[in-house]
């Protein structure tokens, strides 16, 4: 598997560290706007192809002698220039390359083949010194391939012949394990850099531990157009306000999450915003937010103040306490797409980074999570006893009966994890208003990984475990579902996580027992917490298939067991599996239609003790607790 060692950020608990880590965001209170803290330093956005204006300068790397090379890698990985459109690495899922002019050349750095604990730190620049002394507006383009892993990459400069270089962030939003397109234009206006500059000379870093490649064509130095705005992230929820915010209390960020799922009872007012840029030599009036959201009710539009926005100024425009239709009463059930776009009083010469890709989230009955559909980018594991935590904000009292959490399948079975919930914020002082209570004792929810489930066809599964009781949780809570991982060397026990980038990366936790702390996580953890509301059989909807409570419990190993699949299924498979994680009875349910299915009655001569039975459905599984006695 590919770049799956543990991602752990070590960043301090306390708020005043966290609000000043983020340097480049401004606090926010409730204007239209307000321009971002150095933003200038990082004006980047990577666009569609489209026409820029006169061309100063360009390389297509067809003559390899026009650049150079040099690193500080471990070990040593230079660019090079190839022609081999099948260069990057397979598993990277961008070969071959689309560049334009890939036959005749391209610069490629690839650091996946260095393997595991590798470090890059490499430059290629062009050999000669370019003259832009009479250029006032100038912005570098190139034409890109890449997937990010922890990546670092970087547009320099020298204006003393090469004696001293300047690095400028390139490609700062994106996320991790996440492809460009193939190929992708990147522009970004450097004028304050290298315009009017006599002895001009460029060229590019890629850093990374163990990361995946960079490959660069068709680079060029092009006239800046007039007017360009672009929109270079954009957010539906506020919780960025209050992380940037050094007064804020964590509470109040948490109440803030930008969720990917709400549920029902738990929607609340969004605040819609977005950083935009003017790329252009002009200065934009006007400029204007549109948001479009798509709702399970119809269409709903919402636009911003129109504001001025200077060359090279960046602003953070915003829509704020927005209660869409859609979301009277309970909160309509489904999908929500929002569509951000940015427009100005004069017509944009590049409307193409006008707009930023739609970002979806929905509204169910069941859970709240703020994982973005659950895609993986890495793992937790440690060699001290952790815990892994992931939370929600719940506005409205509701009722929890189920955890849900992601395996990589090379645990090892029979491994032990304990389930918790947790109320309330570490990070502020216990008291009345944030009462921090754990709902069960460390050690009362026990899961023991069962050998028949980690066969999947993917990389992870997903269990699902029942709890022993019903939780209710009050109005305005903090809600952290734990997995804890007793301590292992080697580490045998390894939770999925999510891309770091993905909605509010405040919410993931873990607690080390070391130092007795807690700290915030580079990647959420995939774990969820949720309430099925059908009666008599009990699962989490979002599976698609309900397993009862077996009965009577305890047993003497003469039982029955309801279920019922929401829509047909492939390949059903039931087990029951021992305190040590050993399969002690399996049956292949076969293919089925949806439906209630018939019971499964099990006559089983097993000893007394407690047992774990459970469905798998693809990488789906749902587990319930069995005793036996005799």
């Amino acid at each position: 598997m590919k770049k799956i060692f543990y991602l752990i950020a070590a960043i301090v608990t306390s708020n005043l560290a966290y609000s000043q880590s983020q340097s480049n965001i401004t606090t926010l209170g409730r204007n239209a706007f307000v321009p971002v803290e150095n933003a200038n330093q990082n004006p980047s956005k990577i666009t569609p192809k489209g026409e820029r204006g006169t061309s100063f300068w360009s390389n297509d790397f067809s003559t390899p002698g026009d650049w150079i090379y040099d690193n500080q890698s471990t070990p040593a990985v230079d660019w090079s220039i190839v022609t081999d459109v099948n260069a990057p690495p397979a598993g990277a899922g961008l070969n071959p390359v689309g560049l334009t002019s890939a036959a005749n050349g391209y610069a490629l750095i690839n650091g996946d083949i260095m393997g595991d604990g590798s470090v890059q730190d490499s430059n290629i620049k062009f050999a000669n010194s370019i003259d832009l002394s009479l250029v006032d507006n100038v912005g570098i383009q190139f034409e890109q391939v890449t997937r990010n892993w922890a990546s670092t990459y970087s547009f320099i400069f020298s204006l003393d012949g090469g004696a001293t270089w300047t690095e400028v962030p390139v490609n700062t939003g994106l996320a991790v394990n996440t492809n460009t397109a193939n190929p992708e234009l990147y522009f970004q206006n450097v004028s304050q850099y290298i315009a009017n500059q006599s002895d001009v000379r460029i060229g590019f870093n890629f850093s990374a531990d163990w990361g995946w490649f960079w490959a660069i064509d068709e680079v060029a130095l092009v006239e800046v157009l007039e007017n360009d705005l672009a929109v270079v992230e954009g957010w539906y929820d506020e919780w960025l306000i209050q992380w940037d915010d050094a007064e804020a209390t964590d509470y109040e960020l948490a109440e803030n999450f930008e969720s990917s799922t709400y549920k029902t009872g738990q929607v609340r007012p969004l605040t819609f915003m977005a950083d935009v840029i003017n790329n252009g030599s002009l200065a934009q009036t006007g400029a204007t937010l549109k948001i479009t959201l798509q709702t399970p009710s119809g269409t709903e539009e919402f636009e911003s103040a129109g504001v001025t926005i200077n060359p090279l100024e960046t602003v953070r425009l915003m829509i704020p306490d927005v209660t869409p239709a859609a979301f009277a009463g309970m909160g309509t059930v489904g999908d929500y797409v929002v569509s951000y776009e940015v427009y100005a009083d004069v017509e944009d010469n590049n409307p193409a980074n006008n707009v930023l890709p739609d970002q979806t989230f929905a509204v169910n009955t069941d859970y709240m999570s703020n994982d973005a559909g659950a895609e993986t980018a890495g793992r937790y594991t440690d060699t001290q006893d952790q815990s892994w935590m992931n939370r929600s904000f719940y506005v409205e009292e509701t009722t929890l009966n189920y955890i849900s959490f992601a395996l990589y399948d090379d645990t090892q079975p029979g491994e032990v994890v304990f389930l918790n919930l947790y109320n309330g914020s570490p990070f502020d002082v216990d008291g009345p208003n944030n009462p921090q209570t754990y709902y069960f004792g460390e050690t009362d929810i026990d899961y023991v990984v069962d050998e028949s489930e980690l066969t999947t066809a993917t990389n992870t599964v997903w269990i699902t475990l029942m709890l022993p009781e019903v939780v209710d949780v009050p109005e305005n809570s903090i809600i952290s579902a734990e997995v804890y991982c007793p301590a292992s060397d080697p580490p045998v026990i390894a939770i999925a996580a999510a891309p770091s980038s993905v909605n509010s990366n405040s919410a993931g936790l873990v607690f080390d027992f070391a130092d007795a702390t807690y700290s915030w996580l580079a990647n959420l953890p995939l774990i969820r917490a949720g309430f099925d509301s059908e009666v008599g059989i009990d699962g989490p909807a979002d599976h698609n298939f309900k397993i009862s409570q077996n009965y009577p419990n305890p047993s003497n190993g003469n039982t029955r067991i309801d279920w019922e699949l929401l829509v047909p299924a492939k390949n059903v498979q039931f087990t029951i599996s021992d305190v040590t994680g050993k399969t002690v009875y399996a049956k292949d349910l076969g293919d089925r239609p949806a439906g209630v299915q018939e019971p499964i009655e099990l006559n089983l001569n097993l000893a007394s003790g407690n047992y774990q039975y459970g469905l798998t459905i693809g990488n789906q599984r749902i587990v319930r607790k069995m005793v036996v006695t005799k």
